[in-house]
């Protein structure tokens, strides 16, 4: 295993967790029953409003997959040209930016509605007032996941942003071109973690620079090492009080059991956590159901279960090919049963 099951349960947990949340916040933004019924993705223009920002135009959404997969790459330059030059607190600022925005859209539509259940205001009033206090949760939040590494913070956040960023793609994607961009992702992590090995370059950088675009649990794991007794004993040096001091450590070795605590890192990238759920996003707006793209996370959790369980210990695997894998399976497995 690369972790104890311990930490692989709760990472595949928070995995889960917040492909859940995900499609609870697209339920926010996307028409879910009317887009089902017209095959035309219909957007609750009222919740989009609050932030002002609003999914990029597309003309066919069967090719909105290259747009994503264009801007996925600049993103990768980018922060290998941070990475080569190693600009860490450029790295936090672009990071706490991401997040301010993505939490944002995540939490605007049940502020407003929270509002509106305890305070009975205009809608114009509303929405003013629920931007102004998301951008404040949101940057507060911000600010203690960039700048103080809070690691409750860092992964209760990890849990909303991306449905916030699904918000502003899940729209402009369909089945197909759901489909293919995984597909896409899936060959590239493969290529980025075995071949070029930058993926593991950016990993270690972020970890090391404290701000990981994804879920991180840093445990202690108590390896208790059981010393052997000496060897075949060797000729016997004069006796000196430093010698004898050696000899006596030795002795005392020979019967203590000792306590090496190594500090680890699990981690799971952002983009592992948000291209399936682009997919049973994708998946949920165009079928009008809300049980195969569950069906589909538990699938998609079942792989990622594996990868930890069957993984071995500090090696790099690419997730996203065994995750593609547990989609495709959950979609089959969610079609014939409903």
């Amino acid at each position: 295993m690369k972790h104890n099951l311990r930490i692989i349960l709760i990472l595949v947990g928070f995995f889960f967790i917040a492909q859940m949340i995900g499609l609870g916040i697209l339920t926010q933004y996307i028409d879910i029953k009317t887009t089902s019924e017209t095959g035309k993705t219909t957007l609750i223009q009222e919740n989009y409003d609050i932030s002002g920002m609003m999914p990029p135009p597309i003309e066919q959404e069967s090719l909105s997959f290259i747009g994503i997969i264009i801007a996925v790459a600049i993103g990768t330059g980018l922060v290998l040209l941070i990475v080569k030059f190693r600009k860490r607190r450029l790295w936090k600022f672009w990071f706490f930016a991401s997040i301010i925005l993505t939490l944002i859209m995540a939490f605007s539509p049940f502020v407003i509605k929270i509002l509106r259940f305890f305070w009975n205001i205009p809608d114009n009033l509303a929405v003013n007032y629920a931007f102004l206090i998301t951008i404040a949760i949101a940057t507060l939040l911000a600010y203690f996941k960039a700048f103080k590494q809070n690691p409750y913070v860092h992964n209760f956040t990890e849990l909303f942003i991306y449905g916030g960023l699904a918000s502003l793609l899940v729209p402009i994607l369909n089945i197909i071109s759901s489909v293919i961009l995984l597909v896409i992702i899936s060959a590239y992590d493969m290529y980025a973690v075995w071949h070029s090995k930058h993926m593991i370059k950016m990993a270690e950088f972020q970890t090391q620079s404290k701000v990981f675009a994804g879920l991180m649990f840093s445990y202690k794991k108590e390896d208790k090492i059981a010393l052997e007794a000496d060897g075949p004993k060797a000729p016997k040096p004069p006796k000196t009080i430093k010698t004898t001091a050696k000899a006596n450590m030795k002795k005392k070795q020979n019967k203590i059991v000792e306590t090496n605590e190594t500090p680890r890192n699990a981690i799971l990238g952002g983009g592992d956590i948000a291209f399936p759920l682009l997919f049973s996003g994708a998946i949920m707006k165009f079928t009008g159901n809300l049980v195969l793209p569950i069906i589909i996370s538990i699938f998609a959790a079942i792989s990622l279960f594996g990868i930890y369980y069957f993984g071995k210990k500090n090696r790099y695997y690419p997730a996203m090919p065994f995750l593609t894998l547990g989609c495709f399976v959950g979609f089959a497995v969610g079609w014939l049963i409903i």
